[in-house]
Order: C-alpha cells, then structure tokens, then sequence
C-alpha cells in the first residue's frame, strides 16, 4: 500500500521549484502537488531519477518520501499520464549542514519536556498551538512544518507560539526500523503519543497560555485520543481528515501491516498488499493502534464542544464519516465542516480553520 502513506505524507509537503532536467524528455510536464495527490502516485514507473540523474526505482525511492527526506517531482506526457519522476533533497535535509534542533524552545521548560517536540515563534505569546502531525511518519516534521502554519495556517510568529509535538515513533525511530511490532505492540506505544500530547498542553496550561490542539490525518486521532484519554484540557481544537469509528475492515489490515484506502466515495474499501518495508509495516500498525478504538463509545460522556472537526466527502485516505459519527459529533455541539473534497485538499482550508479556533 504505498498509496495511502504517499498521500498522507504529502499532505504535509512543500515542494520545491521546479526545474529543467537534460535526462528529462523535453515533452513530458511537472504537475503540481496537488495534481499529484489528486491523482495518486503510480504503482509502476519505469523512469525514477535522483535530481543529478542518477536512475533509481519507485520502491527504493517512496519510503525517503513517506519519511521527508525526499520531495516529489512527477513528470506527465500530454495526456497526463505519469512518465517519470525526479526526487530532490527535502528543504530540511538541504539545510542539513546545520542540523535542525529538535527541541521546545520556551525559558525554564523542564528539560524531560524540551525534547518532546519543535517549536518556532515566540515563546512569551499568550497563545500557544500544540500541533500532533498527520502520519505516522518516521520523523518530526521541523521546517516543513513551520512553512505549512505560516504560509498555508496565516499564522504570524511574533504572537503566536506553534508546537510540533513526537509521537513514539519520531521520539524513538530506532523501535520500528528492524523488527516487526504487533498490534498490541502498537496500542501501548500510542499510549505515550497520546501522553506526550497531554504533558506538553497540561505544561503551558501551567504557564497560564492559552492553549489550541490541531491534528490532521494520524494527528486528528491522537487528538481525539487525547480527549477521551484525558478529558477536554486545552482551550480548543482542531482536527481534520480524521475518523472517530475507523472502518473495522481498514483498521484490520493495517494491524496486519497491509495497506488499505478507501475509492473517492470515501466509503468503498481497497486492500493492498504488504510492502517489503518494515518501518513501512510497523508505522501502518501503529496507524491501527488508534484506528481500532470507537471513539463514539469512549466519549460518550465527555464534553468536547470546543472541537471543529473538518472533513471531506471524498476522502480517500480515511474515508468520508459516517452517519453515526456525524450524528454524534453533532449531539456534542461540535462545530463540524464537512467539504466536497478529499484528504490532501484539507491544506488549503488551513488558515480559515487555524482563524475560526483562535477566535473561539
């Protein structure tokens, strides 16, 4: 299932500039990303380069993808078939002269707290976003990160201080990248995500901030977690491209590392095959480790009024939501924004969403 992950993954892209290649025919045109995640990625493609040229294949290429590590340039021919693809260094691995520091940048953070996550803008702000990232990926999103708030949220960094919180699986790589975990594996390492999540709001809680949680795709489930693990404790949130009661049969398959996304009505399901890759496999597990909990059972008392929960109709990767999930979001007094379009289109609603949670 590369497909799903590939999309997911992209989501929180940016893309670089596109340029000219010599090994590239002259006739075939990039698209855009969002071309690209509209249409999905190739299962095959026999033209796979490096940005010098050097050729590679599409199996060796999309976990470095999926990861961050590699940015995305699909070449089409005139009828918009895929013809070939070019990789370029991320923007954080080009800067990767200068490492990336990983850490929470705020006066007097207890040290045990400081590695938790990245932070940008400025720490003596009133207003805090604690953002948990789509996925699972391998790694902490950093600078692509900050871009996506900034450039597509509308958020200004000299009064707002953002949050990129780990997960396990960023927290400790190492975990996933040899052995095969099990789902029950999975569902105890979501435990410290989600409680990662909740020392890091509960922290600036402390600081008298006020404090707004955003997930998207994985993030919106550790989210929704987060409530129903610890109760409504941040002053608002926003989740979006999410689900409340995963599709039994998606949950099932990833729990067996086997991918499985959904047609574009967002309710038809699609298995996939098991991929070659362990950190592949382990991190589609790990996707299952929240993807089995009901969460209309589980917050069933909880007051979490304070939600806006976006979703697509069209959503392919988790599916649209279902008539019970709605009805039970509505029952909440959740102010839920159902769009036409699917899980990659949710970026371009960030600003608008990012402006409704602030102004709550």
């Amino acid at each position: 299932m590369k497909k799903t992950l590939f999309i997911v993954s992209l989501f929180m892209i940016v893309i670089a500039q596109a340029q000219e290649y010599s090994f590239i025919p002259k006739e075939l045109t990039m698209i855009s990303v969002d071309e690209l995640m509209k249409k999905g990625p190739p299962t095959e493609l026999e033209l796979v380069y490096y940005e010098d040229g050097t050729q590679t294949t599409l199996e060796e290429v999309i976990p470095m993808i999926m990861q961050q590590k590699l940015t995305p340039q699909m070449f089409v021919d005139k009828d918009g078939e895929y013809k070939a693809l070019v990789v370029v260094k991320s923007k954080q691995v080009i800067e990767g002269d200068t490492p990336v520091e990983i850490k929470i940048n705020y006066k007097n953070i207890p040290e045990r707290l400081s590695h938790l996550g990245y932070s940008f803008g400025n720490p003596e702000s009133d207003t805090v976003i604690v953002n948990t990232q789509g996925g699972p990926m391998a790694n902490l999103l950093t600078k692509e990160f900050e871009t996506f708030f900034v450039e597509n949220g509308g958020i200004n960094p000299e009064n707002t201080f953002v949050i990129n919180v780990h997960q396990v699986h960023t927290l400790h790589p190492s975990w996933f990248n040899e052995n095969d975990i099990t789902h029950e594996q999975s569902i105890e390492y979501n435990k410290e995500t989600t409680k990662i999540l909740y020392d890091i709001v509960t922290y600036f809680k402390s600081q008298n901030k006020k404090v707004y949680v955003t997930g998207f795709s994985f993030g919106a489930f550790a989210g929704v977690d987060l409530l129903a693990e610890y109760g409504n404790i941040a002053d608002g949130y926003l989740l979006m491209v999410g689900r409340l009661d995963m599709t039994e049969k998606v949950w099932k398959s990833f729990s067996n590392g086997i991918g499985a996304m959904f047609k574009e009505d967002g309710t038809e399901v699609i298995v996939d095959k098991k991929g070659t890759s362990v950190v592949e496999n382990n991190l589609k597990k790990i996707a299952s480790g929240l993807g089995h909990k009901r969460y209309t059972t589980l917050l069933k008392n909880t007051d979490f009024s304070n939600l806006i929960y976006v979703s697509g109709k069209k959503d392919q990767a988790v599916g649209r939501l279902t008539k019970k999930e709605l009805d039970f979001l509505t029952s909440k007094k959740v102010n839920v924004i159902t769009l036409e379009g699917g899980h990659e289109s949710m970026g371009k609603y960030l600003k608008d969403r990012l402006k409704l949670l602030l102004n709550k």
